[in-house]
């Protein structure tokens, strides 16, 4: 099981059990393995507009969406396989290039990107 840039996975929210697709921006680094992760939710006009998406940029999206940059964070990859393996997470289909290329610069662009995210994307790419 590896996880890597541009590998997406679902994962259900804590909060209304809602599945959302979850993209690795970045490759492992640090000690611990740390990936930036961002998720993707439904498009409404209370939501950022940074980075807006469509169904034909990825099989899982079936309505206008966009990337919720606020909520960008570290994850171990550690984390993310045992959320894969204890059932609560499951992969799916990698990302093209073009949209990691996108989520990147949204986070780099996005005033919502939480500092230390923005600057770990900084030196990551």
């Amino acid at each position: 099981m590896k996880v890597y840039a541009g590998r997406t996975f679902l994962m259900v929210t804590r909060t209304g059990g809602k599945e959302h697709l979850w993209i690795v921006a970045t490759e492992p680094f640090g000690s611990s393995g740390d990936v930036v992760i961002v998720s993707l939710t439904t498009d409404r006009p209370d939501k950022e507009q940074t980075l807006r998406l469509s169904p034909s940029d990825h099989r899982f999206i079936r309505w206008p969406t966009v990337v919720f940059f606020t909520d960008a964070q570290l994850k171990p990859v550690d984390e993310i396989i045992a959320l894969i393996r204890q059932g609560e997470a499951t992969f799916h289909d990698d990302c093209s290039e073009e949209l990691l290329q996108a989520i990147i610069d949204g986070l780099l662009a996005s005033p919502n990107t939480p500092r230390r995210v923005k600057n770990i994307v900084r030196e990551r790419t």
